[in-house]
């Protein structure tokens, strides 16, 4: 009897379908969890590799340390490009883990509150600047529970329907995924 059970249920392969996904999920998402910290680790070395800023810095040091920094990792990434963090595994499940959250009266609040404070639009390619003028988007803390969490100084941030992997310390996008808001 309980072998009847057992071919049943891996015969259909239905009953294991969520689980099997969860699984997927988990190993897409543990790369690119590989992958953000891989990013992380390369932004620190560079980081190790310039003058200290002193608590008392100016404006002026603090934007000349900050491009430095943004030089440094452009060179090491030279060849980077859309989808080298997240490639289109993660893409798709993070726009899956999105979709229920961007439908209904709800969806369309979220969908308001990111359009919010949207900086202005600019081509968009892996490792250049984050425009710097006008305020930062919003990302709703709804949204920021669905996504996968990300290391000190990296962060999500909104540019139209496009959702941005942004490095807060060298003000680079690092990657992002074209049209992931309805």
């Amino acid at each position: 009897m309980g072998t009847l059970i057992l071919s049943l249920i891996v015969g259909t392969g239905a009953l294991l379908a969520p689980a099997q996904r969860v699984n997927e999920d988990a190993k897409v998402l543990k790369v690119f969890s590989d992958r953000v910290a891989a990013y992380a680790d390369l932004r620190a070395r560079e980081e190790g590799n310039l003058p200290k800023l002193d608590p008392g810095s100016s404006p002026e040091q603090i934007a000349a340390h900050q491009k430095q920094l943004a030089d440094r990792i452009r060179a090491a990434r030279r060849d980077a490009r859309r989808g080298d963090i997240f490639d289109a595994d993660v893409a798709l499940r993070i726009r899956r883990f999105l979709a229920a959250d961007f439908r209904g009266k709800e969806g369309r609040r979220l969908i308001k509150a990111i359009f919010e404070d949207m900086p202005p639009r600019v081509f968009l390619a892996a490792n250049d600047p984050y425009p710097g003028s006008g305020p930062l988007s919003n990302v709703p803390p709804r949204i920021l529970q669905a996504l996968p969490p990300l290391p000190e100084d990296l962060e999500y941030r909104f540019m139209g329907r496009h959702l941005i992997l942004r490095d807060s310390q060298a003000n680079i996008i690092v990657d992002f995924i074209f049209r992931i808001v309805p």
